[in-house]
């Protein structure tokens, strides 16, 4: 196992993904009227940037397990910022078509 699959494999593991939260602006306004989920890795590591983290997931075929553990760990940390605002995530063409993703929404 090359040591990017390894680390990646640790990752998961230790769910060890920070969620971050873009705010959305209503330009009108200057409210913040939603905010957008996005994920990182650990600061520490080789993947900490989600293009490196994405790309090793797809490269080793676990790209549905880190979408899933992304979008559960967002919304699970999203309880305590978001109030009446809205949340939008990201979401790739694996989880649409996947039968339990209705589940974790």
């Amino acid at each position: 196992m090359s040591p990017e699959a390894s680390e990646l494999q640790r990752i998961l593991n230790e769910q060890r993904i920070t969620p971050v939260y873009q705010p959305i602006i209503d330009l009108t306004t200057g409210e913040t009227f939603a905010y957008e989920a996005l994920s990182r890795g650990p600061a520490e590591s080789s993947l900490a940037q989600p293009d490196l983290l994405f790309a090793a997931a797809k490269k080793e075929h676990c790209l549905w397990q880190l979408d899933y553990l992304c979008r559960r760990l967002a919304l699970l940390h999203a309880k305590s910022i978001l109030q009446e605002k809205l949340l939008f995530t990201q979401l790739s063409h694996l989880q649409k078509r996947d039968k339990s993703f209705k589940n974790l929404m």
